[in-house]
C-alpha cells in the first residue's frame, strides 16, 4: 500500500470511527464465494427448519476486529480484496462455522485478539452468531477438513 493510500485509508477510518462506534471491521464474502461456501457446506439450521433445526444462516463474513482501534481501521482500504482459504468445519448443538486461513498480516490481528479466523455458517434459533467464537476456540485443531478457496472485500459493517 503506498503512503498516500495508507494515509487516506487511515483518515477515512478514523473519521468513520468517530462518527459511528457501532461498526466492526470484516471481510465480506463476494456473492460467488457465499454461493460456493453454502454449496460445499450445507447449513445445519435454517429459517425454514423444523423444530430444533430452525435457525439462522449467516455465511457472509470473517470478522477482523469486533472493536477496532484507530490503528486497525487505518490498516485497510475499504474494498481491498482478500483471499480466504477454508480449512474445515466445526459444529456443536448450537452453531456451525468454517475455520479459515487468511493472509498473515490479517490473521495476526485476529489471533492477537484471542480469536480464530472463521465464518459463522448457521446457528440454532436464539443463538447469537458471536457464539461461534467460543465454538471454534474450543474445537482447536479438531475439525472436518475442507479445501475451498474464497474471496471477499474489506468492509466496515454495522452491528445488527
Amino acid at each position: 500500500m503506498n503512503v498516500y493510500r495508507y494515509a487516506t485509508a487511515y483518515y477515512n477510518a478514523v473519521l468513520r470511527l468517530a462518527q459511528d462506534e457501532n461498526q466492526y471491521l470484516a471481510i465480506s464474502l463476494d456473492p460467488e464465494s457465499k454461493v460456493a461456501l453454502l454449496t460445499q457446506i450445507q447449513p445445519l439450521w435454517t429459517p425454514k427448519g423444523k423444530g430444533d433445526m430452525k435457525g439462522n444462516v449467516f455465511a457472509d463474513h470473517v470478522t477482523i476486529a469486533a472493536e477496532p482501534s484507530e490503528e486497525d481501521w487505518g490498516q485497510f482500504g475499504e474494498g481491498e480484496r482478500i483471499p480466504i482459504q477454508v480449512l474445515g468445519t466445526v459444529h456443536d448443538d448450537q452453531a456451525q462455522a468454517a475455520i479459515v486461513a487468511l493472509p498473515e498480516f490479517i490473521a495476526n490481528m485476529i489471533t492477537s485478539q484471542d480469536r480464530m479466523p472463521h465464518i459463522t455458517i448457521s446457528t440454532k434459533a436464539g443463538v447469537s452468531p458471536a457464539y461461534s467464537n467460543q465454538l471454534v476456540s474450543s474445537a482447536g485443531q479438531s475439525f472436518e477438513p475442507i479445501n475451498l478457496q474464497l474471496s471477499g472485500h474489506v468492509k466496515f459493517l454495522k452491528r445488527k
